[in-house]
């Protein structure tokens, strides 16, 4: 039983390991330039264990960006926890967090994600939740005095989110 248990944690750490190599070369080089190979090569596995544990290309960045997004989400919701926090910061410190990253991803990543259709119809259900919580930020930013209550946010959110 103890060996299996080692088992699994050394594929759930090597799971980590490739996702976290793999976002990390899709986004400086795009995805399409990124081969399983590369991905195999830079963390001395073979190709197959690549495939053993992701079946294609797509489910790997599937992954990779649902992993993403969990972490940006538990690190914005520490950040709004804090109630030294008003809404404004919050929303500065959201910005500088994306725009810095934004900055470092080359734009062939954006570009191409359009050709995996999975990862569009998680990120299109993503922004209809995201429009959703946003719009109750919105209902927090008025009752601090930020937003004026009589205007439409619905119209700003969804071009934001």
């Amino acid at each position: 039983m103890e060996q299996q248990d080692l088992y699994t944690e050394y594929r759930k750490h090597l799971k980590e390991r490739i996702l976290t190599v793999a976002m990390q070369a899709f986004k400086q080089h795009g995805i399409r330039n990124v081969r399983m190979d590369d991905i195999a090569t830079t963390l001395a596995i073979s190709k197959r264990t690549i495939y053993e544990t992701y079946s294609n290309k797509e489910e790997l960045l599937l992954d990779g960006i649902m992993r993403e997004d969990k972490e940006r989400k538990r690190d914005a919701q520490r950040y709004a926890e804090d109630e030294t926090h008003n809404v404004m910061d919050i929303v500065c410190y959201i910005y500088n967090r994306d725009m810095a990253e934004m900055a470092s991803v080359n734009p062939l990543f954006f570009s191409e994600l359009s050709k995996y259709t999975r990862v569009m119809n998680y990120l299109t259900n993503k922004s209809e939740k995201d429009h959703k919580e946003a719009y109750s930020f919105v209902q927090r930013g008025i009752k601090e005095g930020y937003f004026v209550p009589f205007f439409d946010y619905n119209v700003v959110l969804n071009f934001i989110a």
